[in-house]
């Protein structure tokens, strides 16, 4: 389990194609979230129907702009998901 942890919230989903989704998670309280080094990942927990996390999840952080600084804070943190069988 994370030890550090960031409330965020998708400000938007889009399919790439029809089994994967791109997700822009912003902070839920607006403030700019950490920066990220290429290779990074965030720990998303997955909840079951009663709200509860039933598992952790791994994603790998996109960055568009490969000339960012990876200390300076981000607006948004991008992931992408492929959809389970």
């Amino acid at each position: 389990m994370p030890t550090d942890t960031l409330s965020v919230r998708v400000a938007a989903a889009d399919a790439l194609t029809p089994q994967i989704r791109s997700f822009r998670l912003v902070a839920c309280d607006g403030a700019r979230l950490p920066g990220f080094a290429p290779g990074a990942h965030v720990q998303v927990a997955v909840k079951d129907a009663t709200g509860s996390v039933a598992a952790w999840r791994s994603y790998s952080l996109i960055r568009l702009d490969a000339h960012a600084d990876p200390a300076q804070p981000v607006a948004e943190y991008r992931i992408a998901v492929r959809l389970e069988d």
